[in-house]
């Protein structure tokens, strides 16, 4: 489903800036970014952040460029590297350097698969090592992991 969203809101964004209807088109490239934002897409999310950045620039539309300009910032905030904040240090919650590795990995956004590829293991080690980690940070979910470890 989320293929045939892109699809449709490329063909859109298309259609509009043929009828030169750019606020319209810088929308739907906005639109598209959120749908690859929760695709984990970033890169490609930026891309189309970018794209509907540079329309909106354009035409002037200044509360366009603010709220696009929000989106290009939060994801570049979810990109940072994260670190254990300095309260927490890694030795009280017991990490391995691979564990470490593993939830900062998931902090920036990585599924589980792609946290496999980086760390050259398996999906099941991943999710292992996930629930060793939350059993020790005291946590039960990604985002919690992410509230545990700052930037």
């Amino acid at each position: 489903r989320a293929d045939e969203a892109v699809k449709l809101l490329t063909d859109a964004a298309h259609g509009f800036a043929e009828l030169g209807l750019r606020v319209e088109e810088g929308r739907v490239h906005l639109t598209r970014g959120r749908v690859e934002r929760r695709r984990r897409r970033r890169a490609t999310a930026r891309k189309s952040w970018e794209t509907a950045l540079e329309v909106f620039a354009g035409v002037q539309a200044r509360p366009w460029i603010a709220l696009t300009e929000e989106h290009i910032a939060r994801l570049t905030a979810q990109q940072a590297p994260a670190r254990l904040s300095a309260a927490q240090p890694r030795a009280a919650h017991g990490l391995t350097d691979h564990e470490l590795r593993l939830a900062e990995l998931v902090c920036r956004g990585a599924t589980n698969r792609e946290a496999a590829q980086q760390m050259f293991v398996s999906e099941k080690t991943v999710e292992t090592m996930l629930s060793r980690i939350y059993r020790r940070v005291g946590i039960r979910s990604r985002t919690q992991l992410s509230r545990a470890l700052t930037p």
